[in-house]
């Protein structure tokens, strides 16, 4: 609550209620910087975390297939570390109004490229079934098809799935490279994970399906 110069001087009291910002917001967007969106260099932070997620992928790669049979506390740290920024640079990037082309086409990159390689050795040192790696690849082959067909047309929104089959991947893959070869639960939250990222395809498969509705109606309408 503040108080007015005129209650000060014995004039009537005049109140003004400040308005408290919510918690992640005032987290997110420090006192210490008077500029916001915040300048170089900050503003160049979440680009850097998914640059550093990408030249971390073979270096855990690697790591993992030196393990011979899969399993690596290093590997296994390095991977939640690219998790985690994952999520860091996202919000950041929100949060501070930063967006930019190349996050958008970097971060996504990113995260395939870790958990392609993370399943690609598991299954190399068979812990994972190669119809995991077949199905994501053919998954990810449908997915860059639909997104070269509606280029220029329209886009896509992203989708809670999509963010949701993400998180699940990367938090049972990590739990299979520090785990046992012999653990076998967390194969099938594996399955569970790559369930989800097959139903990423829908509503992609939906969008197209409703502005090839929306051509046709144009189409009708045009002949009458």
């Amino acid at each position: 609550m503040e108080i007015s110069p005129g209650e000060i001087a014995g004039n009537r009291p005049s109140v003004a209620l400040k308005t408290v910002a919510p918690l992640e917001s005032r987290l997110l967007t420090p006192r210490r910087y008077p500029h916001w969106p915040p300048q170089p260099p900050l503003r160049y932070v979440p680009n850097a975390l998914t640059v550093g997620r990408i030249f971390a992928a073979p270096v855990f790669g690697i790591l993992l297939l030196r393990a011979g049979d899969g399993r690596d506390w290093r590997a296994g740290i390095l991977f939640a570390v690219a998790a985690i920024t994952d999520q860091v640079d996202g919000c950041l990037a929100r949060r501070w109004q930063v967006e930019s082309r190349f996050g958008a086409l970097a971060d996504p990159l990113a995260d395939k490229l870790i958990i392609g390689i993370a399943i690609a050795v598991l299954v190399h040192a068979h812990r994972v079934s190669a119809w995991a790696f077949l199905l994501l690849l053919a998954r990810q082959a449908a997915l860059w098809g639909v997104r070269m067909y509606a280029r220029g047309r329209y886009g896509f929104p992203v989708s809670r799935m999509a963010k949701t089959s993400a998180w699940v991947l990367y938090a049972i893959l990590g739990v299979i490279v520090v785990s046992d070869p012999a653990t076998r639960w967390p194969q099938w939250i594996l399955w569970f994970g790559i369930a989800l990222a097959l139903a990423e395809i829908v509503p992609y498969g939906n969008v197209i399906w409703a502005h090839a509705r929306c051509r046709e109606r144009e189409r009708s309408w045009e002949k009458d």
